[in-house]
């Protein structure tokens, strides 16, 4: 190889410089080097000749397939000697050698792996390659890593002797541990079981372990807490029993699995029953036999599930055949955990709360008897006063037309006409009166506009006040107000207050009637005056019926029944009716009534309808013709019985007679004997409506089966009619 280059000082040209180098000197200098791993550098030609091959590599390269070199005398092989694309071995080389300027790759060179790694000389384009046997480029590495191998085996070796050792160790101390720790327990767990057995305070276990001592003494601590926890409850049951002992005749428990009832010990001494489990027909020995079918109806339904609640009233049976009533009360016990079904109860002494209840309603009857002759000895004695007293006002007055005011008989006259009028006015009050005591009278509400009411009653009045000194104010509502009232009762109550004040007033006194809105809806008509006031302390007295507050003396006329009669009617118009007054200053009486633009709307309640029955073409009659007329409900005759004596009787009961069969005369009988039951009207359905006429037994209606829907409705509508009378 040459290079040469021109040498110029300026812009002249001094001469040329050359370096030679020749091809074999630089083969030479690579085949001297040396690679670790025991391997060689070889030189590779752009066209994969092979220019510089080491003589410890001609047998990895097998120079005898490649061709047949002919050897210079320095080792070298000429370029064209050797070709790398000759064999198999060497071909995917020369490719990886073609296709890249650097690189590494492996080749199997005499059935051995190779590690070959070569870069691209420039200019010449030729590959400088590394090549080292693979075995002795990783010998140190698996030198190192089978020393390290027998380094873990030892370890794994010394690992497992180790644990061996502490293993055993650990077993020998448990053991030693469990043979110190039984005898201890032993004793902790004796100490326990006798307290489990009320012995509170046992031996200590003693132990030579703190923690174990420690547990001993907290075990004793525990036993004398519930030594102490004991007595409290011992305690507390005594006063509990004395509390159910004043409050309760005695205690009941009923097993539903073996149909037996227990009672408390003393009040089977009290009845002479046996402090053992009873059965129910024994126990009903010792019940009155009217009161026997609701007992044990009650009982069969709570051991049917039906009801889980038990509350009536019944008579027990005393040694000596006498009777005391009792309320019984119980219900189903929910425990879980025992498997026995159980229901519990107590015995309430009603026998006294009874007498007085029978005394009461004797006494009730008779005071409503007396109040009912009463009303009709004052409706009767009034309307035959009011007979000879138009009389007497009428001849009187024409007696007065036929008097000048100059006449002595005018003056006689004239107070004639004032007592009859007075008189007349009285015997309309007691009228009023015994007809609201008598019956409630029935009015007729209607919206009225206050403003024209207010006139006409100023007007009726306004000629008394004039000649009492008194000048009538008229307070005039703007906007206009209106309420919702019955108008002849409305104007009967102010005509009624504009007279008391006019009577009672001071001379050129104040006299005013008007009327404010009031809040929710509420309209107030007032009528004040400037009389002589009424003290707080007869205001409550007031509206009681012939009280006139100490006025029967004086020359002021009076029934005393006016403000009761007032109020009376201002509460029949969904009204109320007070007073604001002030001893020396007046009165001020108002009446509250519902404004005329809020109707008040009443709920209507549907009637209650309870089938006794399971006919289901039956029922499914009733839901489609009574659907929005009753409330509908049904079931076989224990459960409505139960629903009875649970929450109370409905309006009508519609008994299906057919389904009932023999049984339903007791049936009918147990059904008036519930609570409520004797007052309930029954509708019977049956088949055969001439065999009931022969039963014997209170009923309203028969129907016949199949049910036609017209005759049901029409019954039903003529209940809902009928009004129940209020006494």
């Amino acid at each position: 190889m040459s290079a040469i280059a021109p040498v110029y000082n300026q812009d002249f040209l001094e001469g040329v410089v050359g370096v030679d180098i020749t091809v074999g000197n630089l083969l030479k200098e690579i085949s001297k080097l040396k690679v670790p791993w025991g391997g060689y550098l070889m030189l590779v030609s752009h066209d994969m000749k092979i220019m510089v091959l080491p003589p410890e590599a001609e047998h990895d390269f097998d120079t005898h397939a490649l061709s047949t070199p002919a050897m210079s005398n320095a080792g070298e092989v000429k370029a064209e000697s050797l070709d790398l694309a000759q064999t198999l071995e060497t071909r995917e080389l020369a490719a990886a050698l073609a296709l890249h300027q650097r690189g590494n790759t492996e080749v199997v060179l005499r059935g051995r792996t190779h590690l070959v790694s070569w870069a691209e000389v420039q200019p010449a384009g030729w590959r400088l390659l590394a090549v080292a046997d693979e075995e002795d480029v990783m010998a140190a590495t698996n030198n190192l890593a089978s020393h390290y191998r027998n380094i873990g085996y030892l370890m794994i070796a010394g690992l497992v002797m180790f644990y061996l050792a502490f293993f055993t160790y650990m077993w020998v101390r448990a053991r030693t541990l469990s043979h110190n720790l039984r005898r201890p327990i032993r004793d902790i767990g004796a100490m326990l079981g006798e307290i489990g057995n009320g012995q509170w305070h046992p031996v200590r276990a003693r132990s030579a372990i703190r923690e174990l001592d420690e547990m001993a003494g907290n075990v004793l601590a525990m036993g004398a807490q519930l030594s102490f926890s004991e007595i409290r409850r011992n305690n507390a049951q005594s006063r509990l029993n004395l509390v159910v002992e004043s409050v309760t005749a005695g205690l009941w428990e009923y097993r539903l699995d073996m149909d037996c009832l227990s009672l408390s010990e003393e009040f089977c001494k009290r009845f002479g029953v046996p402090a053992t489990l009873l059965e129910r027909p024994r126990f009903y020995e010792h019940v009155d036999r009217e009161d026997v079918p609701a007992l044990d109806l009650a009982l069969s339904a709570l051991r049917s599930g039906s009801a889980s609640v038990i509350d009536l009233e019944l008579r027990l049976l005393r040694p000596d055949g006498s009777s005391i009533w009792f309320l019984c009360r119980g219900r189903l016990i929910d425990a879980p955990d025992q498997k026995v079904s159980l229901a519990a109860g107590t015995f309430v002494d009603i026998d006294t709360l009874k007498q007085v209840e029978e005394d009461l309603r004797r006494r009730t009857l008779e005071a409503q008897g007396v109040s009912k002759a009463k009303s009709r000895f004052i409706s009767s004695m009034s309307h035959e006063l009011r007979t000879p007293l138009n009389s007497i006002h009428g001849f009187a007055q024409l007696l007065r037309m036929q008097t000048t005011d100059d006449q002595e008989e005018a003056k006689s006259l004239d107070e004639i006409l004032g007592a009859s009028q007075h008189l007349a006015h009285l015997v309309d009050d007691l009228l009023d009166w015994s007809s609201l005591q008598a019956e409630t009278p029935r009015v007729q509400l209607r919206v009225l506009e206050v403003n024209g009411l207010m006139r006409e009653c100023a007007e009726m009045v306004r000629s008394q006040a004039k000649a009492a000194g008194l000048d009538l104010e008229l307070q005039i509502t703007s906007p206009a107000l209106s309420v919702l009232a019955d108008a002849r009762r409305l104007r009967q109550i102010l005509l009624n207050l504009l007279s008391n004040a006019i009577k009672y007033n001071r001379p050129h006194g104040r006299l005013l009637m008007g009327a404010a809105p009031g809040g929710d809806g509420r309209v107030e008509l007032f009528v004040e005056d400037g009389g002589a006031g009424i003290s707080a302390e007869l205001q409550g007295a007031l509206f009681e019926p012939f009280q006139r507050l100490g006025k029967e003396n004086t020359a002021i006329q009076g029934t005393g029944i006016g403000l009761a009669l007032c109020r009376e009617l201002a509460t029949l118009m969904n009204g109320s009716m007070g007073l604001v007054s002030e001893s020396g200053v007046g009165s001020r009486f108002w009446v509250d009534l519902p404004e005329g633009s809020t109707v008040p709307t009443v709920r209507k309640r549907l009637l209650s309808l309870c089938f006794v029955g399971n006919d289901e073409a039956t029922l499914r009659c009733l839901e489609h013709t009574l659907a929005g007329l009753v409330q509908l409900s049904h079931g076989l005759l224990a459960q409505c019985v139960a629903q009875i004596q649970r929450d109370s009787a409905p309006d009508v009961m519609l008994i299906d007679c057919d389904a009932l069969g023999d049984g339903l005369v007791d049936a009918l009988y147990a059904l008036r004997r519930a609570a409520g039951g004797d007052q309930t009207p029954l509708i019977l359905l049956c088949t055969s409506p001439r065999a009931i006429a022969s039963l014997g037994c209170e009923f309203q209606a028969v129907l016949k089966q199949p049910l036609d829907p017209n005759d049901l409705r029409e019954l039903i509508h003529a209940m809902l009619q009928v009004e129940k009378p209020n006494v």
